[in-house]
């Protein structure tokens, strides 16, 4: 090519990156138990507690939250830029839901998403009286910038007793069962409250090796003592994953400290 040609050839590429750039869209996702439970805790006002979690992600694209059982209303309030997705669907007349939500920025496009009942549970009186719940997960199919993403949040069988084990165990192979048939297509996030302590137990991580799943990392200058809530993630197109701030505050407001993913889709 000579002198003259490249020197063309190099004034278009500048002139298409000047005024036709190629776009990097990020994708901003919080992951969060905010242990909504009644009306006061420990002296603390869990509604004013709830408004300032809700101001804090407001900004985010995805949010998926835990433990959500009496809020409804004050989300449908504070998140007007988002789609809401909420776990209603219970066990019986005598259950109350699953306490799990996605919101998802109007912006993107929600092409179905449904809630699936864990058939296993454990504990009435004790045990964390997990049965009372709903025991479930709820999925979210996606589409952001041309691409798929299936989105699942789920709350395991909370715990120490064998049965409780054994009803948390049921319900993670369950989850992985489906997410093999219903997702193997397509790039995956999945984030919730497992009540699995990752440093102690083989059976989350090889849930992770089953999926060929990678893990956000925890801020550990802010963990409390056991990381059990996870976002795990499979993409299959062209992202770079960076790190997000999280507002300080928030990890004051909840026994669950939050996790985050900023992913950079180029």
């Amino acid at each position: 090519m000579n002198k003259r040609k490249h020197f063309r050839f190099i004034s278009i590429i500048l002139f298409f990156n000047i005024f036709f750039p190629f776009e990097h869209s990020s994708l901003d996702i919080i992951n969060f138990n905010i242990h909504g439970f009644g009306k006061i805790i420990g002296g603390c006002n869990i509604k004013k507690k709830i408004n300032i979690i809700l101001d804090k992600i407001s900004s985010y694209d995805i949010i998926l939250l835990q433990e959500n059982w009496k809020y409804n209303n004050l989300i449908k309030d504070k998140l007007t830029k988002h789609q809401l997705i909420f776990s209603n669907h219970k066990k019986n007349f005598f259950s109350q839901s699953s306490g799990l939500f996605i919101a998802v920025k109007e912006n993107i496009e929600i092409i179905d998403f449904n809630q699936i009942l864990y058939n296993d549970c454990n504990g009435i009186i004790a045990n964390g009286n997990d049965c009372f719940a709903s025991k479930s997960f709820i999925f979210s199919r996606i589409k952001y910038n041309n691409k798929i993403i299936d989105i699942y949040n789920t709350h395991l069988d909370s715990g120490n007793s064998d049965n409780d084990y054994k009803a948390r165990s049921n319900q993670l192979d369950y989850l992985k069962k489906y997410v093999i048939k219903n997702s193997s297509d397509n790039s995956i996030i999945i984030c919730g409250d497992f009540n699995i302590d990752y440093s102690t137990s083989k059976e989350i991580k090889e849930f992770q090796n089953d999926l060929n799943l990678e893990i956000v990392q925890w801020n550990d200058s802010y963990f409390l003592d056991n990381k059990i809530d996870y976002i795990f993630y499979k993409i299959k197109f062209s992202h770079e994953m960076v790190n997000k701030d999280i507002s300080n505050i928030l990890y004051t407001l909840s026994d669950h400290p939050p996790t985050s993913l900023s992913m950079i889709i180029k």
